[in-house]
């Protein structure tokens, strides 16, 4: 068996068979974090656990509502998440993939697949999470280092400071696309400003740890 990461893998699903039948699947590679769900959960409970549990990725299950009374599919959980966390990773398996693709958002239709050929074909959506897993946090981490070069430079040319406002705004929308500052009221002095005393504090900080 090939050595993978141990990634957290959050999934989600109505039916405890399937529950278990994901965790025999795919515990020997990733992390499993499962949300037990009933008729009382709600969104707000589904999209906070995703947020504290600090899962790499999310997987759930289409018909939600098949054996439960609530408001909700696995498509309107990836819906919500994507319009508050911009590219984060996600899937959706379900035996009813037509239906499931007919009913969601055009953006969900590559994060879509057939439960049984998962099943058949493990090995292919193991390295397909973990893959989907390695590009975002590469693409964050590109952005951050360099969101922190361009901050920490004295003078920025006109095209620098058009970079800086665009990365700082990438990244406040895939940390939480609600509240997002537009782009338009950005400042490149006050991002300067705010980058230096990061810095400072991330300095304290680490002299602090050091005479403990």
């Amino acid at each position: 068996m090939a050595e993978y990461k141990k990634y957290k893998v959050g999934y989600i699903d109505e039916s405890e068979d399937d529950v278990i039948l994901f965790q025999q699947q795919f515990s020997d590679y990733f992390d499993i974090e499962i949300l037990p769900i009933d008729s009382s959960t709600t969104m707000e409970d589904v999209i906070s656990w995703i947020y504290t549990t600090h899962l790499d990725i999310i997987v759930v299950d289409y018909r939600l509502k098949e054996n439960l009374e609530i408001d909700f599919n696995g498509n309107e959980i990836l819906e919500t998440l994507n319009r508050q966390r911009l590219n984060f990773p996600m899937y959706m398996i379900t035996a009813h993939e037509d239906e499931a693709i007919s009913e969601s958002d055009e953006s969900l239709d590559d994060l879509i697949f057939d439960k049984e050929l998962v099943s058949n074909n493990l090995d292919i959506m193991v390295t397909r999470i973990e893959n989907k897993i390695k590009k975002y946090k590469f693409e964050l981490e590109q952005k951050e280092k360099r969101h922190r070069e361009l901050s920490l430079k004295n003078e920025l040319t006109i095209k620098e400071e058009e970079e800086l406002l665009r990365l700082d705004y990438f990244l406040e929308e895939t940390t939480s696309k609600l509240g997002v500052t537009p782009i338009t009221l950005k400042d490149t002095k006050s991002l300067k400003k705010l980058c230096e005393l990061i810095e400072k504090v991330d300095k304290i900080i680490e002299k602090l740890e050091r005479n403990e």
